[in-house]
């Protein structure tokens, strides 16, 4: 799967990820900032 991807899980599924620690990490952290930022908007 290319970078910048966009995943969509329905209800019932499981999402298993194979990806280096660090770019894991690094994924996770960016999520987290993009969901604060949302929560934050009107």
């Amino acid at each position: 799967m290319a970078p910048d991807h966009t995943i969509s899980v329905d209800a019932g599924n499981v999402l298993i990820e194979f990806s280096p620690k660090e770019k894991f990490q690094e994924s996770v952290a960016g999520g987290e900032r993009n969901l604060a930022r949302w929560e934050d908007s009107p």
